[in-house]
């Protein structure tokens, strides 16, 4: 486990489903995103068992996921995932419940396991792919030192839009 000074970083593991699934039915966590919430607990169940195991499917990428509680009162309210990759290269992704917005939590958060990914991995560079739109989350890696390195035009469409990206 990882700890901030208000939050328990925990890796993922399969029974933390239960505390996630009702945190990912926000549909504002996917404004931004091309998916949707999880259909069901077993769903999700599913997936975290898949992804416990910590690497791709061909064992070249390490995936790393961690599950974020509130060190208060233990209650789950989102999560931070890295790539990483062999050739000392890492994506990151984050997402925190809508009523944890605006409180510092997912900057507490990233800033500590970024820092985690680079003191155990031997990582040279990482990167965060975030639609154009997404300004908190533009302001959050910026302000963890990340730089925009590319722009791309139409990277995605879903529900109804195109998503333009910028690449930190």
């Amino acid at each position: 486990m990882i700890e901030t000074d208000r939050l328990n970083c925990e890796p993922l593991q399969s029974h933390h489903a239960t505390a996630m699934f009702p945190v990912l039915q926000a549909e504002a966590l996917y404004t931004y995103l091309p998916t949707d919430p999880p259909a069901s607990l077993e769903s999700l169940q599913k997936q975290y068992d898949f992804l416990s195991g910590g690497k791709s499917p061909d064992s070249t990428e390490d995936w790393l996921n961690w599950i974020l509680f509130l060190k208060a009162d233990n209650r789950a309210i989102g999560y931070f995932q890295a790539t990483v990759r062999p050739q000392d290269s890492c994506d990151i992704a984050y997402s925190i419940h809508p009523d944890f917005w605006r409180r510092g939590l997912a900057k507490e958060a990233s800033s500590r396991l970024v820092s985690h990914l680079f003191e155990a991995y031997e990582i040279q560079s990482m990167t965060a792919y975030i639609d154009t739109r997404n300004s908190a989350s533009i302001r959050l890696v910026e302000s963890l030192g990340f730089n925009k390195i590319k722009y791309i035009r139409a990277a995605d469409e879903f529900k109804g839009h195109v998503s333009d990206e910028f690449v930190y």
